[in-house]
This record gives structure tokens, sequence and C-alpha cells, in this order.
């Protein structure tokens, strides 16, 4: 085995305008790597490369920066904040050694805040929080602490705590027998129970006011994991993209070994067909730090770097010993249909399409021969926008989308909503087990609109209106709940013992039909985004 040493890949992730990337700028400052602050409001961010990314003020595209801090050598993965781009963020996370999660002092725990916990969970990331914007007003320390021991984990300590001590004594029996013994415990306990994720530090302050960075980059430091490498060959690509010149890079973390220029590289395993194999030699090995990078002839395990000469890796895919990787937790629950402009070859398209699909495997470019139609999934309206603007500033291709009435089922868990109290479910386990289906429209389809056309399918059933802004319709064992928020009008449907299944398919195929109308004027945002289980 290869000892690691002090280098270790630490990605950064948050819920959208906690201040990840000014706590990139800050992190990347104060180690000597930048010579003057970015702002993300002055455009002029280390980590916002691309043109979007800078008009719009989010990070659109997972980056890397390397900076060196008290003899130990870190790559920084900076990853998209926004939900719309939550699969971008969950790529990186399989090549993380540890990872930093902001929470915004000012919000606490959001929702999407969850989505990345549960998400470092399933990959077994170690976790180091801090807590941004405590220079606001109002921003309260333990209150803020209560509620991550609470909505993430009981483990979430503040290390600027004077009794930290203590408290971790209490984590683990080699701890308390360290703090018996001597008074204090040493890092290397710390560090070990920390990447086991059975603590998870706290750190407060201000990114802005560059307040508590050198707090983290520090116990980054001295509580970072112990890893040891095997000398066989091993690599994980996590990303695919293209350079300003078209040249195809593979962004992968060398994680055994040491991979060399012109190295012959192949996915080859044992169970492959032969047309499924291929075996290419590596171009250029390139060490990005934001948009600028460094060539090496090699690079040793623990290394993250981008690779030109592979024509055939996908994210996710593993190299030498490295197995085949999981698949992704986050789905894309839209499905568009690409316009062209009149006279545009919809085969260039879809090669286009194509290209853009291999950085983003879950666009699920689908050609519909029948038809003659190019369909793609997306994560919503953000990505949709950003897509467009991609196609038109690196193939000069202008198109459109509209959303199909297209029907796909959800799994039933998901539709564990916050309307289970409104509708008087006594638990959400109760919940999930008599959820039939989950039915979603853009709101442009309110519940005023809705109201009359749905009780005129179930055959003329009143309702009741909810004070709390539901409606419930019931009718022949099927109980729907209307919902409507700023952004959706959601539908659960609930089954009580035998339902009789016309009823079902009544509901979804008049509300299908409704979307149609919509849509034949003038309205092409409207689609289905599930239905209940079975055929309609």
């Amino acid at each position: 085995m290869q000892a690691q040493g002090k280098k270790w890949v630490v990605g950064l992730l948050a819920h959208v305008d906690a201040g990840k990337t000014t706590l990139s700028e800050g992190m990347l400052f104060q180690s000597g790597m930048l010579r003057r602050l970015g702002r993300v409001d002055h455009r002029d961010a280390f980590l916002d490369t691309d043109v979007q990314e800078r008009e719009r003020g989010i990070t659109i595209f997972s980056k890397q920066a390397l900076l060196n801090w008290k003899n130990a050598q870190i790559t920084l993965l900076d990853t998209p904040g926004h939900a719309d781009f939550t699969a971008e963020m969950e790529r990186t996370l399989q090549v993380m050694d540890s990872a930093v999660l902001l929470i915004s002092g000012a919000d606490g725990v959001q929702g999407h805040t969850l989505t990345l916990w549960k998400l470092l969970e399933r990959y077994h990331v170690p976790v180091f929080l801090f807590i941004n914007k405590m220079d606001q007003e109002g921003t309260d320390r333990e209150k803020l602490l209560a509620q991550l021991q609470q909505e993430l984990s009981p483990d979430c300590l503040d290390f600027g705590d004077e009794n930290l001590m203590d408290t971790l004594a209490m984590c683990s029996e080699d701890m308390l027998t360290h703090y018996l013994s001597h008074g204090t415990i040493p890092d290397g306990p710390i560090a070990s129970e920390i990447q086991k994720r059975k603590v998870f530090p706290c750190f407060f302050g201000s990114a802005l006011k560059m307040e508590g960075i050198d707090t983290l980059l520090d116990a980054i430091v001295r509580f970072g994991p112990r890893v040891s490498y095997p000398a066989d060959f091993g690599a994980r690509v996590y990303k695919i993209a293209r350079d300003p010149q078209g040249a195809r890079l593979t962004y992968l973390k060398v994680t055994g070994g040491r991979l060399r220029v012109r190295d012959l590289l192949t996915n080859r395993r044992a169970d492959m067909h032969e047309d499924s194999i291929w075996a290419e030699k590596v171009g250029q090995i390139r060490l990005y730090s934001g948009a600028k990078f460094t060539a090496v002839d090699e690079v040793s395990a623990g290394t993250v770097c981008a690779v030109t000469g592979l024509n055939y890796t996908r994210p996710g895919e593993g190299l030498g010993f490295e197995n085949q990787g999981r698949a992704p937790l986050m789905e894309p629950a839209f499905t568009y249909q690409v316009l062209l402009p009149k006279g545009t070859d919809v085969h260039a398209a879809l090669k286009n399409m194509r290209m853009l699909e291999e950085e983003d495997p879950l666009l699920h470019v689908v050609w519909h021969e029948r038809v003659q139609e190019i369909h793609v999934q997306l994560m919503g309206e953000v990505q949709l926008e950003i897509l467009s603007r991609v196609m038109q500033d690196r193939f000069n291709m202008p198109i459109s989308f509209i959303m199909p009435i297209t029907v796909s089922v959800i799994p039933a868990i998901t539709a564990q909503l916050t309307l289970d109290n409104t509708a008087g479910v006594k638990s959400t386990e109760e919940s999930a087990a008599r959820i039939t289906g989950l039915l979603t429209l853009p709101c442009a389809v309110g519940l005023g609109v809705l109201a009359k056309p749905i009780l005129a399918i179930l055959g003329g059933y009143e309702g009741e209106l909810l004070d709390i802004g539901a409606t419930c319709l019931s009718v022949m064992g099927l109980n729907v709940f209307l919902y409507s928020t700023t952004q959706y009008t959601t539908a659960i449907l609930q089954a009580h013992g035998n339902v009789n299944r016309p009823v079902i398919n009544m509901f979804v195929g008049g509300l299908l039909k409704l979307a149609a109308v919509y849509i034949l004027t003038g309205n092409p945002s409207i689609g289905i985004l599930g239905t209940p289980i079975g055929t309609l």
C-alpha cells in the first residue's frame, strides 16, 4: 500500500446562495493561491469560469482549484448549489476524501441541504460543516447548532466550544479512554471518528469578512482522513467536458498506482462483450486550477486530473481495479421535446445533443424515429435555459423546448410530502403504503382552474375546500388531494381497500385531456410528470 501523505480532495457543497463561492475565494486567498479576492456580484470569482455562471451568479459546472495549507496539498472541488444541477454535484461525491457543507447562518438548514446531507451519507463522505454569514444580525450560534443536531445529526459538534473534549469523549470508547488517561484527546482518534462519519465538526464564521476560514483550513489538515492507496493502478471517472478548442477531457481521480502520459487504459472486464471494450492511450495529463492548467508527465494516487486522448469514457466509470460505480440517486423528472428552427438538420442536432449527453448522461437523449422528435430529460427550468444557451454558444444551433404530454411513474415514497398532515394522514408510513400515485402540473394550471373540471371528471362530487390551500375530493374509495404552491399544483391519490381501477384511470385520463387543452391553446409548459401505477 502507498501512504497518501497530506493530500486530499475536498468538496464544497451548499444550498444555493449560502456563500459557497465566497468561501472558496477566501480559502484560495488565505492560502496564497489568489492575490486578490473575487466576488460573485463583481463577476470575477476564480472558479466561475463559465460565462453563464458569471452572468447568473451561480455555479453550474463542477470545478477544481489547487492550494497548499501547512504542508498539505488540497484539491478543492466546487460543486453546483442549485437543485437543477444536483446530478453534476452528485458525480463529484465519488472522488471526495471529505467535504465542507456550507449552511447559511441566516437561513439555517434548508430543503436542498437535506438532499445534500443524504447524498453525502450515501457516498460515505466525511463532512466538515461551515455555518456562514454569522455576521448578519439575528444569527444565533446555539440555536443553529441545535437545528443541525436535530435535522442532520446529533453528532454535529461545535469545534469552537471550550468543552469540546468533554463532548468528544462521549462519542467513542477510544476517545473516552484517551481523555480519562491524559485529560485530552489526540488528533488521530478524532480524525478516525470524523472519517467514520461518527463526528461532524462545525465551524462558524463569515466568508465575506474572512472570519473562520483559517480555522476551517486548519481543521481540514489536522483531521483529514488517513488513507493508503494500493500499488496497482485504479481510477474513477467523474466528469466529461470539452476545452475551448473542443478537445474531450476525462476528469478522474487516481485511486491506486500512478498514471503516466501514453499509458494504455481500457475498460475491459471479464464479463464484457468485445464490442463494448475500448483501449486508448493517454494524451495529456492536466492539473486544472480554475480555467488554467499545468500539463504533467505523471500523477500519483490521490490526484484529480483531466486526461485527453480518451473518447469512450463516461462519468462514474471505474478503470483498473475500480468497479463500475453506483447508479446516480438523483434523476430528472421532466421530459422535454427539442424544437428546432425550420430547416435545421435534425441529425446534426441529434449528434450535438449526444455530445452533451456524454457530459451529462442524465439528459437521456432519445430519438423517436416514428415522429422524428428528439426528447431529453431535465431537472428544471434553469437547466433548460442553460442547455439552450450551450447549444447556441457551442454549436451555433438555436433550440427551444416544449413539454409533451408524457407519462412517467414516480415511486410512491416520493409522495411523502407535507400534504400528509394536510390530508389528515396519521403517519408517513401509513401514507406511503396507501399512496397510489403522484401528479404534478406547473402552476399555470392552479386550483381555481382545475377545481371544476376535476369535479366533473370525478362524477360531480362537490368536495371540500380546506382553509390551508388544499382541495380534498373523494369518490368510490379514491381520495384526491390537490395542493397549490407558487410553482406547482400537485395531486396526491390515495387508495382505500379495493379501489375501482377505472376510477383512477378516469381521473388521470381527464387530467391528461385538460393538460392537452392548455397546450393546444398556447401554453406549452403544461405536462404530466407522474401518474398512478397502472395502465391508462
